[in-house]
């Protein structure tokens, strides 16, 4: 039988997206040295309660859905890491 290692992240947002996927990011990195799949809360990109019109990105097809990137585990191992993030609010 095969074995996955999953990790929660529990991280306190705010209105901001570019702030808030820079504090998941981090979230990410850290979990990511013991964990293959790391699952973010949600609301990750908003909290509740944010005016979604005034942080909504065009959908013209510029950027994916998601975001990848690699990130340097505190042991300073590579993991590949995506990061599946809704823009379509």
């Amino acid at each position: 039988m095969t074995s996955l290692r999953v990790a929660a992240a529990q991280i306190r947002t705010g209105a901001d997206p570019v702030a808030n996927l820079a504090i998941a990011t981090d979230a990410v990195r850290r979990a990511a040295a013991g964990a293959e799949l790391v699952a973010l809360p949600e609301a990750t990109l908003a909290a509740f309660g944010t005016d979604l019109r005034a942080v909504a990105e065009p959908l013209d097809g510029s950027r994916p859905p998601t975001e990848s990137s690699t990130c340097t585990t505190p042991s300073g191992r590579a993991s590949p890491t995506w990061l599946p993030l809704a823009r379509s609010w």
